[in-house]
């Protein structure tokens, strides 16, 4: 019964997802009527971030995007060793190196 539970939370999660990007794709398009691909290119950064991120924080460690203006992404890490200065510095390096891969112009901000 667990099982079915939380694949009901999983579908309805990816739905809703899959529903703001369809709605994000309609409204640019009825709006302009041009095809803006935009929103996918920032939903795959997002998910490959997290995916990374989630990856590598095996101490208990945690990373929240806090936003997005133009190419200043602001994060705010957290976690086991997140007062550590070398583990700070450590680990938002390596996250603007993945970001620099994707987005050569984005610059990250600790907050």
């Amino acid at each position: 019964m667990q099982y079915w539970i939380i694949q009901t939370l999983n579908s309805l999660a990816l739905g809703g997802l899959l529903f703001l990007l369809a709605a994000g794709f309609s409204l640019i398009f009825g709006l302009m009527r041009t095809v803006n691909m935009a929103h996918g290119a920032l939903l795959l950064l997002g998910g490959y971030i997290a995916y990374d991120v989630q990856q590598s924080m095996t101490n208990g460690g945690d990373l929240y995007v806090v936003g997005l203006e133009g190419n200043l992404l602001k994060v705010h890490y957290q976690g086991a060793c997140g007062s550590c200065p070398s583990s700070l510095s450590g680990t938002l390096a390596g996250i603007e190196s993945l970001v620099k891969s994707v987005d050569p112009d984005m610059e990250i901000i600790p907050v």
